[in-house]
């Protein structure tokens, strides 16, 4: 009895590990040169992510020792991602004030600070000014900051949108001074002072060219279909309109993943990725949070306006690199492509700080395609659904060969 339950038990252990085995899932490797130190940095080429997961689980570094031994070097994905940052000032407001020209608002910074965003907010809900901004240091002599900045509100059954903060360079005044011009009192509910930082990420800037619009009168709708030439993750479109007069247009953005033939015809699956406003008064940048595409869809709503006349279109795509520890001397590859593989868990997530600043770069191969040697038709012990049905023989097996010793024990 004690022959057999270990003649199963090790038949168990080499099946459990033939169907638990890493590397022949991965249908993609790229060799890795330049290794010298322990850490290193490696940028992620474009042509990869049309062959890893969405959220880039099934990225591998594996190695081979000296000895034959199978290494696993563990990585961390770099923030490659820009990041905005607000710093509010404490403010006290004084002398609002008016003459025929307008109002005027001052604002006096507790500790002088750096600040490049005024945020201003009115009790009128629909409004068009061209505003003034001043600074000061001795309220006796004013220095201009901005000269007929727009600022516009409208408010209806169709439209919600809203512009009034004052975007400018960093300045580090102690006073400030706003001038709203008209005859009507704008009743200035309140204002946020603010030092926007901008940490800028690592994108690469990708300009469309094959690209389709079309007009629908009857659903008052101009739709672009962008096509880009590889699966890319997308960080923000940028859209440039020729037309020089004054436009507030809805627009939303999706990515088309596929097309499905229905009896009306070929349908588009599309997903939402982005939304906003397109409007003369910004710069049009519209997030598409990284999102893995390779075909756009882009509506805008005009309404009962003109179709605008674009300019261009062009997208950031993220660069991701990541910071690999090499802990033993290897021949190492970059393995990928595999739709079973869960995001690794590895000890350095938790120890950021001890990864350096900075890290010299290794190139990759050429990419290399794996066979897959568990073909449905190989034999018996190289067909993975085999193994797992034998597997789980094995587990009732040996559980009923348990219950049967403690049986006979007691």
């Amino acid at each position: 009895m004690m022959y057999k339950h270990k003649t199963f038990t090790a038949l168990f252990i080499l099946i459990f590990s033939s169907a638990f085995g890493q590397m022949e899932d991965y249908q993609y490797k790229r060799a890795i040169t330049g290794i010298e130190d322990q850490w290193h940095s490696l940028k992620l080429p474009d042509s990869i992510f049309s062959k890893l997961q969405d959220d880039l689980a099934d990225l591998r570094v594996f190695g081979f020792s000296p000895s034959g031994d199978t290494i696993e070097a563990a990585y961390l994905f770099n923030s490659n991602l820009s990041k905005s940052e607000t710093k509010l000032v404490d403010y006290s407001i004084f002398n609002q004030s008016s003459n025929s020209e307008g109002y005027y608002y001052s604002f006096e910074i507790s500790e002088q600070m750096t600040i490049n965003q005024i945020r201003l907010d009115f009790a009128e809900e629909n409004f068009d000014w061209r505003v003034k901004l001043e600074g000061s240091q001795d309220q006796s002599q004013w220095f201009q900051i901005l000269n007929d900045y727009r600022i516009l509100s409208i408010k209806n059954n169709s439209s919600d949108y809203k512009y009034s903060s004052l975007e400018f360079s960093d300045s580090k005044y102690r006073y400030y001074r706003v001038f709203v011009p008209g005859a009507s009192n704008p009743k200035l509910i309140s204002a946020q002072l603010a030092q926007i930082i901008h940490s800028p990420g690592k994108y690469s800037i990708l300009n469309t060219e094959d690209l389709v619009i079309r007009q629908s009168i009857k659903n008052k709708q101009t739709e672009i279909i962008i096509d880009l030439p590889l699966l890319l993750p997308l960080n923000t479109l940028i859209i440039r309109v020729k037309d020089d007069f004054d436009y507030y247009r809805p627009i939303r953005i999706e990515a088309i993943s596929d097309s499905i033939k229905t009896e009306k015809g070929w349908r588009q699956i599309t997903q939402n990725i982005g939304s906003g406003i397109l409007s003369s008064m910004e710069k049009n940048r519209f997030s598409l949070n990284g999102k893995l595409s390779d075909k756009l869809r882009v509506v805008v709503d005009n309404g009962d306006n003109q179709a605008l006349d674009f300019d261009n279109f062009s997208i950031e795509v993220q660069e991701y690199d990541i910071s690999i520890r090499f802990n033993q001397e290897a021949d190492y590859s970059l393995y990928y492509g595999n739709s079973k593989a869960n995001r690794p868990n590895y000890d350095i997530a938790l120890f950021k700080d001890k990864v350096p600043g900075t890290m010299a770069s290794l190139n990759l191969g050429t990419e290399e395609i794996l066979e897959d040697n568990l073909d449905p038709s190989s034999p018996l012990f190289n067909n993975k659904n085999w193994l797992w049905a034998i597997m789980a023989a094995m587990i009732v097996l040996l559980g009923g060969f348990t219950f049967k010793m403690i049986k006979s024990k007691e």
